[in-house]
């Protein structure tokens, strides 16, 4: 630790709801006890959770006024040099593009790219970020939140950082501990809310609503288990749902007569209840990176059936904290389910699993060791 606090600047487009965003505030809000001084600069006046960073944080709301708005790389440079910082932490590679660009002489000032992407969703994208991550120089380190994210960027973005690591996702692992819950009557209220049978065997999804989540195949799992594997369980979809999203799988729902059996809770805050209603968690998605959902429901002591994709390997012990199954396959997800919600598993080894691998307090002192101690200890443990 530095015998003075040491000041960190943070550049985020914006801090809306989402796992970078949730990732960042948990960093900075810890920071300021660990004896870092962060300051934050939003590339967005649009930032709905930042109510939810501590007062304390200094901010600078910098907006763009079109896309490549490149008099915000003049104002990051203005404020990056005003205020003496000589680490640059960016969140995503757009955000890191947009300050690195004026600070290119400024080979004194140390940047970290924290990459929360995996799978571009259009050529474009692809395009428009090896062109950001071509400025990566030698004083940079990249840092990824799982490995099958880093192998991805290396061989298809065809750059290999001077200086990388992997740092996985992490929460308050206590939070969620199905113990914490034992005075309250969350599973039963919860599916009394919904009509749920107390002896029907649920499913719980907890995700936006977007076609890379995959709900689609979720429903036609869903038709499957019915109809071909004779298990009656039923779906609840914890997120926010756009109405044209909404009315798209209400179409799909209503064609395959799963009416009484798909159920919509919209965005929670407290997701807790809904996990607590559930036999298992579930993602369907075809792109994900690494799921603070999942880590939240394993946190909790749920089984988790994930599609292999991004992380969701180095979270899955097989067939003790939950299976894979195919993205974009209906009849693999149902299998799974089905397996799944047939199997017993130790809910108490799950949770333990969370918290040893994918607690918050870990994933802090990873940040601060590759921030403040360079990294020494985690280049130790990968050799």
């Amino acid at each position: 630790m530095p015998a003075q606090q040491e000041k960190i600047i943070f550049i985020i487009q914006r801090v809306g709801v989402g796992g970078a965003e949730f990732f960042l505030k948990t960093i900075v809000n810890s920071f300021i006890a660990r004896g870092i001084e962060p300051i934050l600069i939003l590339l967005s006046d649009d930032n709905p959770i930042l109510n939810q960073f501590d007062p304390g944080i200094r901010l600078y709301v910098v907006p763009r006024r079109y896309r490549y708005d490149f008099s915000v790389s003049k104002r990051i440079r203005e404020i990056v040099l005003t205020e003496g910082v000589c680490k640059v932490f960016c969140i995503g590679a757009f955000a890191f593009f947009m300050a690195k660009l004026r600070l290119l002489q400024h080979t004194n000032i140390a940047f970290y790219l924290s990459l929360h992407t995996t799978v571009p969703f259009t050529f474009k994208n692809y395009v428009m970020d090896t062109l950001y991550l071509r400025l990566l120089g030698s004083n940079d380190t990249a840092i990824f939140i799982c490995k099958n994210q880093k192998d991805y960027y290396r061989s298809k973005y065809y750059f290999k950082a001077k200086k990388s690591f992997v740092i996985y996702n992490g929460i308050d692992t206590s939070h969620y501990f199905a113990n914490n819950l034992s005075k309250y009557t969350y599973r039963e209220d919860t599916r009394l809310t919904f009509k749920i049978p107390a002896d029907a065997k649920v499913i719980v999804n907890v995700a936006n609503v977007k076609p890379e989540k995959g709900h689609i195949y979720a429903i036609e799992a869903l038709s499957i288990l019915h109809e071909k594997l004779n298990n009656k369980a039923h779906l609840l979809i914890v997120g926010e749902a756009k109405k044209e999203a909404f009315e798209s799988l209400k179409q799909s729902i209503v064609e395959r007569k799963l009416m009484d059996y798909v159920h919509f809770a919209g965005i929670q805050e407290d997701v807790r209840p809904y996990l607590a209603a559930a036999d298992i968690f579930t993602l369907t998605s075809f792109s994900e990176t690494f799921s603070l959902a999942a880590i939240e429901a394993m946190s909790f002591g749920l089984p988790c059936v994930l599609t292999d994709v991004g992380g969701a390997a180095e979270m899955i012990v097989e067939n003790k904290n939950g299976l894979l199954c195919e993205a974009r396959n209906p009849l693999s997800i149902a299998n799974s389910w089905h397996k799944m919600l047939n199997s017993k598993v130790d809910n108490t080894y799950i949770m333990e699993l969370a918290a040893g691998r994918f607690s918050a307090e870990q994933m802090i002192d990873n940040y601060l060791e590759v921030l403040v101690g360079e990294g020494q200890k985690l280049i130790a443990e990968e050799t």
